[in-house]
């Protein structure tokens, strides 16, 4: 039979129930960006131009910051950061759960002691941040650290949030990117904002941290044709990904209702289950950007689920202290990274998709598949 676009025959699906959906987003966007592009297009204006003013805008008005720029990619957000903000050759502390991209810059560039995580990867607060330059925490999977519990230790210590995942996400009703000296933001296909390539975004309320912000992005030049005064990368926002971005934007909320309902509904048809739900604490209010359970059969309930046409994924299996840090054991990291398995919770999943993984999942464990 046909249920919606998807092709289920005795039971199996003909077509994977994707983890991310840019054609579905095309679909729902390209009204808009056809026109858009080819504006772009014709100005020859391909980057830093009206469409980065216009994401810039909206990610203040989310934030609530005075200042945000947008630049090639998250990577490359926190990368600047750490430029404009000295933080080369300092003592850095950073999260050992998540992405690499959240500890590679600072690893590059600086001395990078990484914190182990809580059991749903979130990093743990030290008692004492004494020696720490900047503390780099990440809201991972959407949500967000206690931040009153971090704030009061902080004193000197620079916090430099990294959002990559958590656009949307609110810390006891305020935007998470508001709080910090400064927060990344990305977009990339499997960002809360997709887009058909990278970009990201950083923002922060210090006016003068303006022009080293600037300088920065801008291969260590205040403008083109003058000297270089600092190291710096090349940030050039660029105006096909902006235009989709800022397109994007106008359906944050609605794009982040409909993922909060899949995870509802999968919470409720997975509420025998013997495996955890990675969910926000009571303080977050979460864009629930990715669905995320820990269990111990996850390898097998992995290909279980792919072999059924269900684009699951591994977020994530990299215990970085193994390779940054120092070494030391990091037990909580290495459960995690042994037991997570992410199920697509993208917001153009149609209402039986969402069913058939619920089925398949209940199937896995009430048959016990994996013996």
């Amino acid at each position: 039979m046909t249920v919606g676009c998807i092709l289920i025959i005795k039971g199996y699906l003909t077509t994977m129930i994707k983890f991310t959906n840019l054609p579905r987003c095309w679909q729902e966007l390209k009204t808009e960006l056809l026109p858009a592009y080819e504006e772009i297009q014709q100005s020859g204006q391909v980057c830093n131009g009206k469409y980065r003013e216009l994401v810039e805008q909206q990610l203040k008005a989310i934030t609530g910051r005075k200042h945000c720029r947008l630049t090639t990619s998250g990577t490359t957000a926190i990368h600047g950061a750490l430029i404009a903000w000295g933080m080369t050759e300092k003592n850095i502390l950073g999260a050992n759960y998540s992405y690499v991209a959240s500890v590679n810059q600072a690893a590059m560039l600086n001395n990078i002691k990484l914190q182990e995580v809580d059991t749903n990867g979130l990093m743990t607060i030290p008692d004492d941040l004494k020696g720490f330059d900047a503390v780099i925490p990440v809201s991972l999977f959407g949500n967000t650290i206690d931040y009153d519990v971090l704030l009061p230790k902080l004193k000197d210590t620079k916090l430099i949030v990294d959002c990559a995942q958590s656009l949307g996400s609110k810390y006891k009703g305020r935007p998470d990117g508001s709080i910090g000296d400064c927060a990344i933001f990305s977009f990339a296909t499997n960002k809360p904002i997709p887009t058909a390539g990278t970009q990201g975004a950083l923002v922060w309320d210090d006016d003068s941290m303006c022009e080293s912000i600037e300088v920065a992005f801008n291969n260590g030049k205040k403008s083109r044709n003058t000297e270089v005064v600092s190291h710096g990368i090349n940030g050039h926002a660029f105006e096909l990904q902006a235009a989709q971005i800022h397109f994007g934007l106008k359906h944050i909320s609605k794009w982040q209702a409909r993922r909060t309902d899949i995870a509802k509904h999968l919470n409720d048809a997975f509420s025998d289950l013997p495996f955890h739900v990675i969910t926000p604490q009571q303080y977050c209010e979460s864009n629930w950007h990715k669905f995320v359970i820990k269990t111990d059969q996850r390898d097998s309930l992995y290909l279980f689920l792919r072999d059924k046409g269900v684009d699951c994924q591994k977020h994530y299996t990299d215990n970085f202290n193994n390779f940054f840090g120092d070494g030391r054991a990091m037990e909580q990291t290495q459960k995690l990274c042994e037991t997570v398995v992410s199920l697509p919770n993208n917001q153009w999943l149609t209402d039986a998709e969402v069913e058939y993984m619920a089925e398949k999942v209940n199937e896995f464990y009430k048959e016990e598949k994996w013996k």
